[in-house]
C-alpha cells in the first residue's frame, strides 16, 4: 500500500521532478551535450517516466519499455550526443527520483520500510533495464552493433 502511495506521490509531482532534474543536469560537470538541449527537451524524458511510473513498473509490458527508451537513443544518437550523455542522464534521472522518495517517505512501521525498499528495488531494476534498452539501440543506431 505505501509503495502505491508513492508511486502516484511520484506521479502527481512529475513535473516538479523534472524541473529539479533539469537544474541537476545543467550542474552536472560529467555531462556536455545535454547542455546544449533546450529545457523543455531535458524534461520531456523525465515527465513521461515520472509521469507514468506505475504503470512503467506494473502494466507495461517490457517491449514497451524498451521501444520507450530506444526511441530516445536513437534521436540521440542521430544528434551525435556521447553515449556516456546519455547513460548519466538516466543515472541523475534515477537519483533523483530515490532522492525524492527519501524526502517525502517517512516509514513508521516494519511493513511500510519494506514496502519502501521494495519500490525503490522495482525502480533501481527498471532504471538498469532502461539503461541496458539505451545502450542496445544506441549502438545499433550507431552501426556499432549489427541490427538482428
Amino acid at each position: 500500500m505505501l509503495a502505491l502511495k508513492m508511486v502516484r506521490l511520484i506521479e502527481a509531482h512529475a513535473d516538479a521532478l523534472s524541473q529539479l532534474l533539469v537544474q541537476r543536469v545543467r550542474s552536472s560537470h560529467l555531462i556536455t551535450a545535454y547542455k546544449d538541449l533546450p529545457d523543455e527537451d531535458l524534461k520531456e524524458m523525465s515527465a513521461e517516466v515520472y509521469r507514468h511510473l506505475g504503470a512503467w513498473l506494473t502494466e507495461k509490458p517490457e517491449a514497451e519499455v524498451e521501444r520507450f527508451f530506444s526511441y530516445r537513443a536513437i534521436r540521440r544518437a542521430d544528434q551525435g550526443m556521447p553515449l556516456s550523455d546519455l547513460v548519466w542522464a538516466l543515472m541523475i534521472t534515477k537519483e533523483n527520483l530515490f532522492r525524492y522518495i527519501q524526502a517525502n517517505m517517512e516509514a513508521q512501521h516494519a511493513y511500510e520500510l519494506f514496502g519502501e525498499l521494495e519500490i525503490i528495488q522495482t525502480i533501481d531494476q527498471f532504471f538498469d533495464k532502461a539503461i541496458f534498452f539505451v545502450t542496445v539501440a544506441y549502438e545499433k543506431a550507431r552501426g556499432k552493433v549489427a541490427v538482428a
